[in-house]
């Protein structure tokens, strides 16, 4: 294998992959390019391009009960067991 001295990632793993052959570098770049994709889809989301949370606005609305009348439904119909545990 060759001995890599340059300081460019691209030059390093470029080294690594010239001597594949053409099939495997072309699935390579495949896969390049897919995650490149994945990437910016994921960026998108991340920059706010992606509403489709905002769809869930008002999904409660028609339930019947405030937000402090639900708090209190869940609150009641907690149960604790103080019951100790004999080892």
């Amino acid at each position: 294998m060759n001995t890599i001295t340059t300081n460019n990632k691209a030059d390093k793993y470029f080294a690594m992959l010239v001597d594949l052959t053409p099939d495997v570098k072309i699935d390579l770049i495949k896969k390049l390019v897919d995650s490149l994709q994945t990437t910016v889809a994921k960026s998108e989301v991340k920059e706010g391009k992606d509403d489709s949370w905002k769809e869930l606005a008002g999904a409660w609305h028609d339930y019947g009960k405030t937000a402090e009348e639900i708090i209190a439904d869940i609150r009641d119909s907690r149960y604790f067991d103080d019951e100790d545990i004999k080892l």
